[in-house]
């Protein structure tokens, strides 16, 4: 359908079966039981600057923490 899906993830099992289905895969370390809320901030504008530069047509996100930082930064960028 035209659209360019970026994944975002840290590196781990699953990244070499992205790469075989030719999918674009970025690496992205995040705290997951970080509450500290200057790092916190921080995640949130790398992915800022992750999505601009990569500048994807779509964004899917799952857990919550990605769910809720992904939306953010997605909606900055104005990235559905």
């Amino acid at each position: 359908m035209g659209y360019e899906v970026l994944l975002i993830s840290p590196h781990g099992k699953y990244v070499e079966e992205f790469k075989k289905e030719d999918l674009q895969w970025r690496e992205f370390n995040l705290n997951r039981k970080g509450m500290n809320p200057l790092d916190e901030f921080l995640t949130i504008l790398r992915l800022i600057i992750l999505l601009s530069k990569e500048k994807p047509d779509i964004t899917h996100f799952f857990t919550i923490k990605p769910v809720i930082y992904g939306s953010l930064a997605a909606r900055f960028c104005q990235i559905p």
